[in-house]
């Protein structure tokens, strides 16, 4: 039996959230997509309500809320009893670098996926 992961997309572009979805469900059948989210506090009901959760990819720059909103949920996920790991999702590499060098996400994505 394959174990799966228990994951969670949160994008506020949902054309972004499609080619996630697409691209983990055709080429890593280990991950299971138990939610989407466009925004942190859609996200946040979501992780808050299945502590089964175990990761998160995570775009950085949610433009409806501010240019650093996946950061800083990132660091409040880090709060919580059973943290799930994050991935983080970007179109912008600078993001991405100082997302590794604060954070130390699992990895990260940079858009558009392939």
């Amino acid at each position: 039996m394959v174990n799966t992961w228990r994951v969670v997309l949160v994008d506020d572009e949902p054309l972004a959230r499609l080619g996630l979805r697409h691209c983990l469900t055709s080429r890593h059948l280990d991950f299971e997509i138990v939610g989407e989210a466009e925004g942190m506090q859609q996200a946040r009901q979501l992780i808050q309500q299945d502590d089964r959760i175990d990761g998160v990819f995570l775009d950085i720059n949610i433009e409806t809320e501010s240019e650093r909103a996946g950061l800083d949920f990132s660091f409040a996920l880090n709060n919580l009893p059973n943290p799930p790991w994050v991935v983080f999702v970007t179109g912008y590499e600078k993001h991405a670098v100082e997302a590794i060098n604060n954070i130390k996400p699992v990895g990260y994505l940079l858009k558009p996926l392939e």
